[in-house]
């Protein structure tokens, strides 16, 4: 089909075989289209069959595409879904773990089962995702992986123990991996967008918390966008940054430096 995007391109990720988990919406659909319009033959991952479907029918006009409904913290999942992909594509280039869930609360009032879920999918998940694809990028020869953290695991805000832990474990789980992987030519980093226009975000800020966090914490005066983070994240993922690994990038509008 023809190219139906106004989006300006590259192809910094041509032929390159993209792994993306929470990819059924937000930031993770916008991770999803920018890598494909780059030419990259994305593996679109998620529970939500819908969003699922959603994304997919927005990346397969670009290249082959596979859709992949995922549990991440499930470890027989997550296998199946890697030999899928690798038998569909014959291997994999990057890794982005963008999957994740919030539950607002502290060490207090959460449920031990709510702390157990945030922990599973947010930062369990990162390393069963990780624990099967790095074989396969030491194969054939290296690879990239961007794991999704937040501004919350840097500097977190009150209410949201179980979450801010696991963003702040991706972040020191990304610094261990680089060093564990740069000898099988794997980079390994880290993004920590701030308050991102997303329906999470939505679900988890009441309108009158957004008004304070754009009017008066923000330096940018906003949200930020689902697309600038892919961005950053393509940036993270490309050959442009070949000799960065281990690294934190923030996206949040100067909230956390």
């Amino acid at each position: 089909m023809a190219r139906t995007s106004t989006v300006k391109v590259s192809l910094r990720l041509k032929d390159k075989v993209v792994v993306i988990t929470g990819a059924g919406s937000g930031i993770g659909r916008s991770i999803a289209e920018r890598f494909s319009a780059e030419g990259a033959k994305v593996v679109i991952v998620d529970i939500d069959e819908k969003g699922l479907k959603d994304t997919f029918s927005r990346v397969e006009q670009y290249a082959p595409s596979l859709s992949i409904r995922t549990d991440v913290s499930v470890s027989s999942q997550v296998n199946d879904m890697v030999k899928q992909t690798i038998s569909r594509f014959g291997r994999i280039d990057v890794l982005v773990n963008n999957a994740g869930i919030e539950m607002s609360g502290t060490v207090v009032s959460l449920k031990e089962s709510e702390w157990d879920r945030v922990m599973d999918v947010n930062l369990k998940g990162t390393y069963l995702c990780s624990r099967f694809v790095i074989p396969h990028m030491t194969q054939t020869g290296g690879g990239s992986i961007v794991n999704m953290s937040s501004d919350l695991g840097i500097s977190p805000i009150p209410n949201v123990a179980a979450y801010a832990a696991t963003k702040g474990g991706i972040i020191a789980l990304t610094k261990a991996m680089a060093k564990d992987h740069a000898k099988d030519k794997i980079r390994i980093n880290c993004l920590a967008p701030g308050p991102i226009e997303t329906p999470l975000l939505r679900r988890f800020q009441p309108e009158h918390i957004l008004k304070i966090i754009t009017e008066v914490l923000l330096p940018m005066g906003r949200l930020g966008t689902p697309e600038e983070v892919a961005k950053a994240a393509l940036f993270l993922a490309s050959e442009d940054a070949s000799f960065i690994t281990g690294t934190v990038l923030t996206v949040s509008g100067g909230l956390v430096g």
